[in-house]
């Protein structure tokens, strides 16, 4: 069977979305409960998934052909840093990894689930790597505070900010030298994405900052140390 391109909000993007909410679901519903020993094994499990997806994610760019030249091919978009976040959060608990990845997955990554730039559809192995690794990501970003008990400190959404606005000004050499686009610091997602909205590029990179402000404020207030 030959995986033909991928269309969004096809049967297989609704079945990946729906795999992900059950899975995710079910696995916060059986750890949370859990206490000492046996819920850090759960916390560390999540946390070599999240490697094992970026390692993934490297192999199936190398191997499906979706990437026209090995520049293209490079772990540098934000949800592959996003993956190594998640690990570090979850294995070393340090606050400003927890931070990073709670804010940066539901307030950027989770953009890649809802409008995917996606070439092969299934059962490609790109396809695979792609919703796992996304899906993954956004599991352990929510169950840093809903089942492990994490809490944001004031200053964290705009530490994350400036962590992004840090990555993007990294992006545009990077993009300009290898002839990329990671970040989209050159051009908006082909599937299209909230960066439509906010002018041309690249000055779509300095408008969306005022929205996304409040989005990770108004992420913040749920899981804000009182």
């Amino acid at each position: 069977m030959v995986a033909s391109s991928f269309i969004l909000g096809s049967w297989s993007h609704v079945f990946a979305l729906a795999s992900i909410a059950l899975l995710g679901y079910a696995y916060m519903v059986r750890v949370r409960p859990w206490v000492g020993g046996r819920k850090v094994f759960a916390e560390r499990c999540l946390g070599i998934l999240c490697l094992c997806t970026y390692v993934l994610s490297i192999v199936a760019k190398a191997i499906s052909g979706d990437c026209s030249s090995w520049q293209e091919c490079l772990p540098l978009h934000f949800c592959a840093w996003m993956e190594l976040a998640c690990f570090f959060a979850l294995w070393f608990r340090r606050p400003l990894m927890c931070a990073l990845a709670y804010f940066g997955v539901l307030a950027a990554s989770v953009q890649g689930l809802v409008t995917p730039t996606l070439g092969s559809d299934f059962p490609s192995i790109s396809y695979f790597a792609f919703f796992l690794s996304h899906g993954v990501i956004l599991v352990a970003a929510l169950s840093l505070p809903i089942v492990f008990g994490w809490r944001a400190g004031c200053g964290d959404p705009w530490r994350v900010q400036l962590i992004g606005i840090a990555y993007l000004a990294c992006m545009v050499p990077v993009n300009w030298w290898l002839g990329t686009n990671y970040g989209f610091t050159r051009v908006a997602p082909v599937a299209g994405s909230i960066l439509d909205y906010m002018g041309a590029p690249p000055w779509y990179l300095l408008s969306i900052q005022v929205p996304l402000a409040l989005l990770l404020y108004l992420l913040y207030l749920p899981v804000k140390n009182r």
